[in-house]
């Protein structure tokens, strides 16, 4: 550290005695221990300077890892509770496959006794046979994109993508069409265009759709002196964002079942 006489210089200069070159020597080395010193504390200066350095990048570096753990801690939780949520519907998908194969496996039943019927009263004709088979392969083909669109549900997505919301709307309700029919609930859809692209989870938007017509079907349902037992679906769309409204006049599903 510099002290006050290290600048006393000219003091110095002024009080020298009668030997110049003497005190000329004197206070060189002033100067040289001064510079010396001087030196010393800027070196002092830079490791204190270069410590702090390090320590303020090993914070920076422990707060970015801890914002990173925490990201990911929340990105999982996030995960969990839409798992935790399609796992919830599985019993709702359940009673909705039965309601939706309710219908076809009848037709199929039909059209066995018809066979069996024309057969006993010997008017089965090839033609007439291949007739019913048609039908019946046709039906079997119903129930097999049914499963496909259940299979489908319960996809989790790796990815964000570009897909049609529309289409996965339309998928949602399909669902959900024949327990909303043997409930003499209506769904009517209003949208001002054919198809909306949108950016992102398509799997996880079809899950979200089928969870809000469920909850207002089961507002409905818990509403039973309702006097509009109508789900309106619409959707509204604009250079950025699209908005989809599920609406109903049941007042809301109570929270104990709300998915």
């Amino acid at each position: 550290r510099l002290k006050n006489r290290d600048f006393s210089v000219l003091d110095e200069f002024s009080r020298m005695p009668s030997s110049p070159t003497k005190e000329l020597e004197r206070l060189k080395r002033h100067i040289i221990d001064m510079g010396v010193s001087l030196q010393n504390y800027i070196a002092h200066l830079d490791e204190k300077v270069a410590q702090k350095t390090q320590e303020l990048a090993l914070i920076n570096y422990s707060l970015e890892q801890r914002v990173n753990e925490e990201m990911i801690k929340r990105h999982k939780q996030e995960q969990l509770m839409i798992e935790r949520s399609k796992l919830a519907a599985m019993g709702s998908m359940m009673s909705a496959i039965a309601h939706q194969w309710r219908q076809p496996l009848s037709i199929i039943s039909l059209q066995i006794h018809e066979i069996l019927d024309a057969y006993r009263f010997k008017e089965l004709t090839e033609e007439h046979l291949e007739h019913m088979t048609q039908k019946a392969l046709i039906t079997l083909n119903s129930l097999s994109k049914t499963i496909d669109g259940f299979r489908s549900f319960f996809k989790t997505d790796e990815e964000k993508k570009e897909f049609d919301a529309l289409k996965h709307l339309h998928e949602a309700v399909m669902i959900l069409e024949a327990e909303m029919r043997d409930n003499q609930i209506d769904i009517n859809e209003s949208h001002s265009i054919d198809k909306i692209i949108v950016f992102g989870y398509q799997h996880e938007f079809q899950h979200v759709c089928y969870q809000l017509i469920a909850n207002a079907k089961d507002a409905i349902l818990y509403a039973p002196s309702l006097f509009s037992r109508t789900i309106t679906i619409s959707t509204l769309c604009d250079s950025e964002f699209f908005t989809l409204f599920v609406e109903d006049e049941a007042g809301g599903v109570p929270s104990e079942i709300a998915h």
